[in-house]
């Protein structure tokens, strides 16, 4: 459902950057392609492992831990280490957070690091199905497809499904049953940005406040500058985890901009606001 590439051109393009970076940074193909033989074109075409759809959690644990974990110590970091729930998670429409939160191994802290990221991106992709008509029904489709995976990897599996169908009338052209079933859809799904809204910015709120700083560390921001160019977002993550321990008397709107920016992986607009900043 790839746009303009498939997924296995576009890790040939990635392996072929030419940085270290680029040639060892681990792939994962994930797909609903599974029949024999696959997962031999796919490792001969760059990937480093393979999983199937529907998404095991536990499979995707065991080769994330191949791929990143190298130590328990390590491994007790990365989240992915069951965590005792203690706390009662509120019931909102079109989604389980308990059973959400159960994906993400119990660590409530990436699960809303994953909701705000639900958040943040989906109303932009809404605004291109709002209209839909026979012109612009094929990117309806591959938008739709997109907004169903992103409703499933949440747990919001109503609302999943109901952009499944959605996905589904799209690719049978019936532009009548789509138009007439998709401000339904965005009713739900928009009530449904609210409420996660609410949710992740009230658990926000009960974090301790942050220490003061005057501004953003110049040799951290650089270190992003450097691994944005060479498409290291794990460099970048850890970088922007640091920077976001303060609030700044100023720079801090750049912290927050370069957090989405890193987040969707759009490197050109974290190079961009960095160098205008470091130029200021």
């Amino acid at each position: 459902m790839m746009p303009e590439m498939d997924g296995i051109e576009c890790v040939s393009k990635i392996r072929q950057i030419g940085t270290k970076y680029a040639k060892n940074v681990p792939i994962i193909a994930l797909t609903a392609n599974a029949v024999i033989g696959m997962e031999q074109v796919f490792l001969k075409a760059g990937f480093s492992g393979f999983i199937s759809k529907p998404i095991s959690t536990i499979k995707l644990d065991e080769i994330i831990h191949k791929f990143i974990c190298t130590d328990k110590q390590e491994t007790s970091k990365t989240g992915f280490v069951k965590i005792a729930q203690v706390k009662k998670l509120p019931e909102i429409y079109g989604i389980d957070l308990e059973k959400g939160l159960e994906n993400f191994s119990g660590n409530l802290e990436i699960y809303l690091r994953i909701l705000n990221s639900f958040v943040t991106n989906i109303p932009n992709k809404l605004l291109t199905i709002i209209q839909p008509d026979e012109a612009n029904l094929a990117d309806y489709a591959i938008t739709i497809h997109g907004i169903k995976g992103s409703c499933y990897g949440i747990n919001a599996n109503l609302v999943g499904d109901k952009a499944f169908e959605l996905e589904k009338l799209a690719k049978a052209n019936d532009i009548a049953e789509v138009k007439r079933l998709t401000l339904p859809f965005l009713k739900i799904i928009y009530k449904l940005l609210a409420d996660l809204k609410a949710f992740v910015e009230q658990e926000n709120s009960t974090k301790p406040a942050k220490p003061k700083n005057n501004k953003p560390n110049i040799e951290l921001l650089q270190q992003i500058l450097l691994a944005a160019q060479d498409y290291d977002n794990e460099e970048m993550q850890k970088n922007i985890t640091e920077l976001d321990k303060f609030d700044y008397e100023t720079g801090g709107d750049l912290i927050l901009q370069l957090k989405k920016d890193i987040d969707t992986f759009d490197y050109d607009a974290t190079i961009e606001a960095i160098e205008k900043y470091l130029e200021q």
